[in-house]
Parts: structure tokens; C-alpha cells; sequence
């Protein structure tokens, strides 16, 4: 579906009088309220360094494509915003021949959601990521990679792991394991067929054996070494946990006592991560540093390893490794991990990074430039790991849920991002962090000084002081998006939902539940219309019942929220995730609902009637997921459409 949009738009059948123009508004880098956290960015899953020089740097965005950088991170060139995609998991430069570069495209991660992206193959660059060209012979079009290594023996030789990432296509892919190339990339086939492949690392003396890791939480789950260049493999777990309890697993190698190895494992039952080590070449393993935590700590000690896990051997000593989680961790006697908090205080706020740590390089030239990756962007140490800076000036790969604009003045923005808080910007151009959390739905009231933002699950604050400083007025532990929004005419009433509905008469100072239990899983999208407030809509999105779809519901008030009517089974087409429900800003009858993953011709439906009848106004949309609707106010035959690859516009 997007090769053929693509070519839509490359051979001009796209373009038309009536498409806007676009130009970037940034953010290039969010300057945080924690002083040691610097300039933020999106989420960086993979990095990739020079073989001789440690300046020159190359890293991967879960939205935001391939940057470049030859001078540390001082400044950054966007080496692949004309790709078909922009979540990159993985990259490796080949060590023989630095101006060739691969990188992998999709995010993997234990627990597929809707936060992870897939990809459509590797890219490859013979020109130090100027050019690229796209492969998807042997490995497929919907890739989720977990690491790309070239053997440091044999610039043809390349190997892949595969695993899975995004709801929407799925938890059991079928090109998921190890792939081997040997013509460079160019075509590959798949030597280990098994789900979740995390890692590969090759031996650095012994050109014929590799290392991969396997999760899963299945008997083939665990450590596979080959000794024929990645030919055949051998599952060997002694001393590592049961197979089926090793759900995500990461490894590295001693590049100076290659002996010596390190695992980091997470176990979803018990929401666990525990370290591992080898000294006889992974012949056998030993827990280390057991009973530590080895999360992050907030308000409590917490475990995303199914989200991000990463780990790095210092090349140059074999007993100072790196961990990443929650939080970066660290051991300098090759035993005992601890969180590395060179600011102080008892959580991960005293880190010199922003939390949820996703890729860990330490330079093959010099051990003390050393690259972390996570959902704050990039942050590059010159001491060996004791003291880091962000490196983010410049980088526009921020993940936004949702945004908001002044009234009146066009140049003040507010908006919502992916584990980035909420942000602002006064001129279009210089933003600054103004809430915490993941930042969710946002809004002004008319009165500018009156802002409203909340935070992922429903937790919502206010300001009154214009974004000087905000304050807490509810969590009700709803969606991850939860609903947020004010009533049109009376803006002292406020609206929210968890299963429940709620309305606040006093700009949420209290709340009243006004519809209890309406729904049978969280509403994630919900709608008030401009014309007659009393006409609403919800609908559940699909994401909480056993089987995907089995709780969607799609609902319809006409008395203010207190009562609301079933229309689900009146929409016709496959019943689906729904991202999105809008109402009509001139016709209070008139109601949209947006569906997402993949069904061809199902994606967006029209009642006049108040739910009582649906038109599906799908047409031409492609196959792919869909996230929003916004109807022209000015002109409502202009609906704009927004998906996985861009913006459509009807007339």
C-alpha cells in the first residue's frame, strides 16, 4: 500500500491546487525542566558508531528517520526523511568499509502495542547515508528489527534479527529469527526460524562464531551460538532461566576478553529484568548482581524490560558494563549493577539522561566516547560513562499525540508527546517542557490564561497563569489516550471518560460522574458537538479484550452524556480498532467515526442521522492505519485524513 502511494505521489496523480503547504513548526530539540537532562528529543532505538572516529555518528528514530552526525552531536543532518519509513530499529556500519551503512527499519518489543512501529525492510547506503536503497528480498516488507551486524572478518557476510513490535500487524510475524547475507545485503535467507530474535554479536578473534539472543517466552527462547559463520546454531541456556520465562533478551561481548559475555533478561510474569554473565564463551551462565532491581525508580521501583533493554560491555575492560531499563545501571566489578544517578536524589530523576534507556555504544576506537540511545533522544559521554550531555539540538523526531493553538495568536502552540511531557512555544519556534508524563490531550479555553493539559491514562492538570505553572485537578485511570475536552459554549465545563463518564461544572475543580459504567472497556476517543452540546459520541477502542475488536463499542448521547445509545451494530465493514470519533462542526446530526489496522475500504464512516445509519466515505483511502479526521470548518466538503505514511485531503 505504500509503494503504491508513493508512486502516486512521484508521478504527480497526488498533487493538487488545494493541498496546503506545509513547513516545520519543530520542535528541533525541547529544552527540559530537569537541568541534567538538558535538550530533549523523541525516542532513539538504534545508534551506530564510526569504526576509527568516534564523532562521526549515525542513529535511528522510532518516528523520525536516520540522522547523521561528524561532529558528536553538535549538529545533525536528516540522512533519511525521503524514506518509506521512518521507525528505524537497528544499525550497523560496516567496520571494513565505514561509508557503507544498514539500517533496519521497525521497531521490535516484546509486547506488541501501539507504540512501537514496523518498518518495510533494510535499507542500505554505499555513500555514508547520502543515497539509500531499499531491500526486501528474503526478509519482507513489514520488518520489526532488533540488530543488524556485518562481521568484522568479511564485509559481505551480514546478519539480522527479526521479531515483532506493532499491534496492528500482528505478535507472530512470519519472517521473525536470524538472516544471513552473504552478498552484502543484497539478498538474504533466514538460518534460525523462531520468534523474537533481540541480538546478534560476533566473536571479535574467531571469524567463525556469532552470538544471538532469542525471547519469546517459548522453548526456543534463550542463547544460540554458531561456529559456521551463522550457517547452523545451538540453542545453549545452562545456567540461564527456563526457556519459557525468558520473554526479552539482550547480549554483548568482551571485545578484550571475548570469553566473557553478558545477558540481560526480562520475564513478564514476574516483571522482572536479571543480569547474566559467561566467562567460558557462553558455555554456561551465572546470574550477577541478583536481588537488585534493575528498573527504574519513581514513585516505587518499576520493570519495562518487554520495552526497553539494552546492555554494553566497555571494549576495553571486561568488568565495566552498562545496563538499560528504566534507568542506565552500571558495575565496574563485573558483578554488582547500580543505578548511575550522578545528580543525586533516589529515582531516575538523577540520571544524566531521560529515562527509558533503549541503545548502549561505546565507541570500538575509543572506549571513552560513549553513546546512549532513549526516549529523550541522544546523549553522548566523553569520560567512559561517568558523566553524559544531551546531544539533541537539532533533532526533530518528537512524537506528538496531540496539539493545541491559541485562540488568537497562531504562534503559540501546546502539545502532547510520547514520553516528552507536554511542551510549548511561544514563537513556532523555541519550545520548553510545561507538564510531565507522556503528554496527552491539551487544549486552551477562550481566555488564553486557562490551559488545560493531562498526562497518559487521564491525568489532568490546569493552568490559570498561561503555562506559567500548572496544577493537578484529577487522575481517573482511564485510556492511554484518554478523552479530554471542554464544552463549547460554557467553558467552565469539562469533560473526561475512563469506563465512565464525567463532567466537571467548576473548570475541574470537582467531578461528577454522569455516566456510570457505559462502557465495557475504556473509552479512547470521544467527541461533543460544536452545534447542540448535548449530542456526543464515544467509542472504545478494541485494545483490553481477550481477542483484538471483541470490546469496541461506538455510542451515541443526545442529552449532554447522561444516557447513551448502542450504534455500533448500525456501522457497516469490519468491525475494527477505532482511532477516532469527530463530530461534524456545522450539522449537530452529523458524526464521523475513524477506523485503523489494516482492512481494505474501512476507514472512514459518515452518519447524518445521529447513528442510526452509516455511509462508508472510505473511497480511495489506502490500506493503512489511520489516526485522525479534522473537518474545514470554513468548508466542510474539505475533510483532512491522517495515517502511517500521511496527510489525504478530500474535496
Amino acid at each position: 500500500e505504500m509503494e503504491r502511494e508513493i508512486g502516486k505521489v512521484k508521478s504527480g496523480r497526488l498533487n493538487s491546487d488545494a493541498n496546503p503547504v506545509w513547513s516545520s513548526l519543530g520542535p528541533a530539540g525541547v529544552q527540559y525542566s530537569l537541568p541534567n537532562w538538558g535538550i530533549v528529543s523523541g525516542r532513539v532505538r538504534a545508534i551506530a558508531i564510526h569504526p576509527t572516529d568516534p564523532l562521526t555518528v549515525y542513529i535511528g528514530a522510532a518516528s523520525g528517520g536516520i540522522w547523521k552526525t561528524t561532529n558528536g552531536g553538535v549538529n545533525w543532518q536528516d540522512i533519511g526523511h525521503d524514506l518509506e519509513s521512518l521507525a528505524f530499529g537497528a544499525i550497523a556500519i560496516d567496520p571494513n568499509n565505514p561509508e557503507v551503512i544498514y539500517a533496519g527499519s521497525g521497531e521490535c518489543c516484546y509486547l506488541t502495542g501501539i507504540l512501537q512501529f514496523n518498518g518495510k525492510g533494510l535499507f542500505k547506503s554505499t555513500d555514508g547515508g547520502q543515497s539509500w536503497n531499499l531491500i526486501t528480498n528474503g526478509i519482507g516488507t513489514i520488518t520489526h528489527f532488533g540488530d543488524i551486524a556485518v562481521s568484522p572478518f568479511n564485509s559481505n557476510l551480514v546478519l539480522s534479527a527479526i521479531a515483532s513490535g506493532y499491534s496492528y500487524t500482528g505478535d507472530s510475524l512470519p519472517n521473525e529469527g536470524i538472516w544471513r547475507s552473504i552478498d552484502a545485503g543484497m539478498t538474504w535467507n533466514r538460518m534460525l526460524n523462531v520468534q523474537d530474535a533481540y541480538d546478534i554479536v560476533y566473536h571479535p578473534t574467531d571469524a567463525n562464531k556469532v552470538y544471538a539472543a532469542i525471547g519469546g517466552g517459548n522453548d526456543n527462547a534463550g542463547i544460540y551460538i554458531s561456529t559456521d559463520q551463522g550457517i547452523s546454531w545451538t540453542q545453549n541456556n545452562t545456567g540461564l532461566p527456563p526457556a519459557n520465562l525468558i520473554d526479552r533478551i539482550q547480549i554483548d561481548i568482551s571485545q578484550s576478553y571475548p570469553s566473557i559475555l553478558y545477558a540481560v533478561i526480562f520475564n513478564l510474569d514476574a516483571t522482572v529484568t536479571r543480569a547474566y554473565k559467561s566467562v567460558n564463551g557462553g558455555a554456561s551462565w551465572v546470574q550477577i548482581s541478583a536481588g537488585t532491581n534493575l528498573g527504574g525508580y519513581y514513585d516505587g521501583w518499576y520493570d519495562q524490560g518487554w520495552y526497553d533493554l539494552c546492555i554494553a560491555v566497555d571494549p576495553a575492560n571486561p568488568n565495566h558494563v552498562f545496563l538499560g531499563n528504566v534507568e542506565l545501571h552500571q558495575t565496574t566489578n563485573g558483578s554488582a549493577f547500580f543505578p548511575v544517578r550522578p545528580y543525586g536524589g533516589g529515582n531516575h530523576n538523577g540520571g544524566y539522561t531521560h529515562f527509558d534507556i533503549q541503545k548502549l555504544v561505546f565507541s570500538p576506537s575509543d572506549p571513552d566516547f560513549f553513546y546512549i540511545g532513549c526516549d529523550g533522544g541522544v546523549y553522548k559521554s566523553t569520560d567512559n560513562g561517568q558523566t553524559a550531555t544531551s546531544q539533541n539540538q537539532g533533532l526533530e523526531t518528537m512524537q506528538f499525540y496531540r496539539i493545541a493553538s491559541h485562540p488568537t495568536n497562531p504562534h503559540i502552540l501546546l502539545g502532547g508527546m510520547q514520553d516528552n511531557s507536554t511542551a510549548m512555544t511561544t514563537d513556532g519556534v523555541n519550545w520548553h517542557d510545561v507538564t510531565g508524563g507522556d503528554g496527552m490531550e491539551c487544549f486552551f479555553n477562550p481566555n488564553p490564561d486557562t490551559i488545560y493539559t493531562s498526562a497518559q491514562c487521564g491525568y489532568l492538570l490546569r493552568s490559570v497563569n498561561g503555562g506559567a505553572s500548572f496544577d493537578f485537578i484529577a487522575n481517573f485511570n482511564g485510556a492511554w489516550i484518554a478523552p479530554f475536552f471542554m464544552h463549547p459554549t460554557n467553558h467552565k465545563i469539562l469533560y473526561t471518560a475512563n469506563r465512565s463518564v464525567m463532567r466537571s461544572t467548576n473548570a475541574g475543580t470537582s467531578w461528577t460522574i454522569i455516566a456510570s459504567n457505559v462502557a465495557l472497556e475504556y473509552i479512547n476517543t470521544m467527541a461533543q458537538s460544536q452545534v447542540n452540546p448535548d449530542h456526543m459520541i464515544f467509542a472504545t477502542g478494541g485494545t483490553q479484550g481477550p481477542v483484538p475488536g471483541s470490546q469496541i463499542f461506538v455510542k451515541v448521547s443526545i442529552d449532554g452524556g447522561y444516557n447513551w445509545s448502542d450504534v455500533t451494530a448500525n456501522i457497516p465493514g469490519e468491525t475494527r480498532y477505532i482511532a477516532r470519533v469527530v463530530t461534524d462542526p456545522v450539522d449537530a446530526s452529523t458524526m464521523y467515526v475513524v477506523r485503523t489496522g489494516f482492512s481494505p475500504g474501512n476507514k472512514v464512516y459518515k452518519t447524518t442521522n445521529l447513528g442510526q445509519s452509516w455511509t462508508n466515505i472510505s473511497g480511495d483511502l489506502p490500506d493503512l492505519p489511520c489516526s485522525d479526521l479534522f473537518i474545514d470548518p470554513e468548508n466542510i466538503n474539505n475533510l483532512y485524513l491522517a495515517n502511517d505514511i500521511g496527510v489525504y485531503l478530500s474535496i
